[in-house]
């Protein structure tokens, strides 16, 4: 079967790999050299040891829980006030969303309403960092910590920001997601 050419569509990518002028563009197996480049100047400006490329922070987020081994049956505590994408993360790694509201002075998850939703199938806290306010990660880890539970980061809106003299992503216990472009 001969797919249909769209009208004002090129058949191939315009231009060449930034790496090869003048050959066709093919999408690479696994990061070149600028990827590569720029996970490690982003990951040292983070206080990082590791930066991952990945296509979206809804994408990194659905990994990061994967990874920790949440899915079917187990929850994840996010909050109210957030981009859909920290709600889809839990459900595309199978588990539950459990959505908590907002500190109104800040816009942060609501740690008393988080102490309040954690039960045994609670597997992670993800809040979220927003626009450049940060949730109380002291706090946050101290309830991680005494129920055993993991935190992942929505940091989309964190890009540098500091907690207490740390990175956002520097917490114990936890994972930093989010898009370089700060979406």
């Amino acid at each position: 079967m001969t797919r249909k050419k769209l009208p004002g569509t090129p058949r191939e990518p315009r231009g060449g790999s930034v790496d090869a002028p003048g050959k066709k563009h093919r999408p690479p197996l696994e990061p070149g050299p600028k990827a590569a480049e720029f996970e490690t100047a982003f990951a040292a400006y983070q206080g990082a040891r590791h930066g991952i490329l990945m296509m979206n922070g809804t994408v990194t987020m659905e990994v990061a829980l994967k990874a920790l081994g949440i899915g079917w049956g187990d929850e994840v505590v996010v909050p109210a006030l957030t981009f859909v994408a920290t709600a889809y993360a839990p459900m595309a790694a199978g588990a539950l969303p459990v959505i908590v509201d907002v500190e109104p002075r800040t816009w942060t998850i609501d740690l008393d309403q988080v102490e309040a939703a954690v039960t045994p199938r609670t597997k992670a806290i993800m809040p979220v960092h927003l626009g450049q306010q940060m949730a109380d990660m002291d706090r946050l880890m101290e309830i991680a910590a005494r129920h055993g539970i993991a935190v992942v980061e929505d940091c989309a809106h964190a890009h540098g920001q500091r907690w207490s003299g740390r990175e956002s992503r520097s917490m114990t216990h936890g994972v930093r997601c989010g898009d370089e472009d700060g979406g």
